[in-house]
């Protein structure tokens, strides 16, 4: 007797691109380290967005 879900794989979902999952967060503890120097709270939002910036556009496609 066969397994019906050995008929049907599973579905492949998007690919996610994990040069931008490291670079938010080394863009996060920049911020923190800067948080911590400073007590501005804007710190940590600038690199976020800084490490996701950069994160984004590094790498290339993965397959």
């Amino acid at each position: 007797m066969t397994n019906p879900e050995d008929d049907n794989p599973a579905p492949k979902g998007p690919s996610i691109n994990t040069s931008t999952g490291a670079g938010i967060a080394i863009g996060a503890g920049i911020g923190a380290a800067l948080f911590a120097a400073t007590s501005s709270p804007v710190w940590i939002a600038v690199g976020v967005a800084i490490g996701a910036a950069l994160g984004s556009t590094r790498g290339g496609r993965q397959t």
